[in-house]
């Protein structure tokens, strides 16, 4: 405020003089922020809570303990490393006063979410290894999302999914119950060629013809057979050639362009008939008969 003074000399001669004047106390500025704890990938946001009870805050200057200032009344500051920092806040006001504050704001260690992931065939597991990072402190939580709405929280993940198809996972970690870092990558989960042939021509000495009639939903695939007889073969339609009669368990097996393998086995009789006599008898002219045949 503004206060009177007054001023008297005198001589020692008794001579005398007075004067009044006046005189203004100014206030210092009371200096105070907030900042919270930030995580590694995050900027500190610094609150400037300071007040003075009469004039202005003219100047802010701000040390933020790691070389760099600011001079902005709510600065945002980046650390580029982990530490406990020490800032402090230098204010002047419109008649000069000053006021400072200290106080400490905390940067967590460096973390990073990652894992890896490998296309697949449906019907075969897929391993999501856990590969995410950390500089100081704990993980104290993992999360997995995917896109078939399903939520895990083990460390790695191991999944078969149900249909083929392009899926999201979605990683989330967390460090000492305060950061969070996330992730998120696709897999192809391919499908599998529907494996199935048609046979012709099942008699002994014959050329046995095996036919593919496998289907896939998208993409491409080749055939390989074995035949059963000690001779295999690729392609379609494809022959063979058997040395002795019975059942031959034929199998075809697919591989699509994407490397997804299927197979089907199936049985194939191979025939030998042998007339070995005709069961008939002698009959007079107009009389019908039945003739069969005894076979091995």
């Amino acid at each position: 405020g503004r206060f009177p003074i007054v001023m008297e000399v005198g001589t020692k001669h008794q001579c005398k003089d007075t004067i009044t004047d006046s005189i203004t106390i100014s206030p210092n500025p009371e200096a105070k922020f907030s900042a919270f704890a930030t995580c590694f990938k995050d900027t500190t946001e610094f609150t400037n809570l300071s007040t003075i009870s009469s004039g202005d805050i003219v100047s802010y200057t701000w040390n933020f303990d790691d070389g760099d200032t600011s001079y902005i009344q709510n600065p945002i500051h980046y650390y580029t490393y982990s530490e406990v920092f020490r800032v402090r806040l230098n204010l002047v006001s419109d008649s000069g006063c000053v006021g400072t504050y200290l106080d400490s704001v905390y940067k967590y260690p460096y973390f990073k979410a990652d894992f890896s992931v490998k296309d697949t065939c449906l019907g075969f597991s897929s391993l999501f290894k856990n590969n995410s990072v950390i500089s100081g402190g704990n993980f104290t939580d993992t999360t997995w999302y995917t896109s078939e709405i399903d939520t895990f929280k083990t460390f790695d993940l191991t999944k078969t999914f149900a249909s083929a198809g392009n899926y999201t996972i979605q990683l989330i970690m967390e460090q000492d119950t305060f950061c969070l870092d996330t992730i998120t990558k696709q897999i192809n989960v391919h499908p599998l060629a529907s494996a199935d042939f048609s046979v012709t021509d099942l008699c002994f000495g014959d050329s046995t013809i095996f036919t593919d009639k496998s289907t896939i939903s998208s993409g491409s695939y080749t055939t390989s057979w074995d035949f059963d007889n000690g001779k295999s073969g690729v392609g379609s339609p494809i022959k063979t050639s058997y040395t002795s009669q019975g059942t031959k368990n034929v199998k075809l097996t697919l591989l699509t362009d994407k490397g997804c393998n299927t197979s089907t086995t199936k049985p194939v009789v191979i025939t030998n008939p042998k007339i070995n006599s005709i069961n008939k008898s002698n009959v007079c002219e107009n009389i019908n008969q039945t003739l069969s045949a005894n076979v091995s």
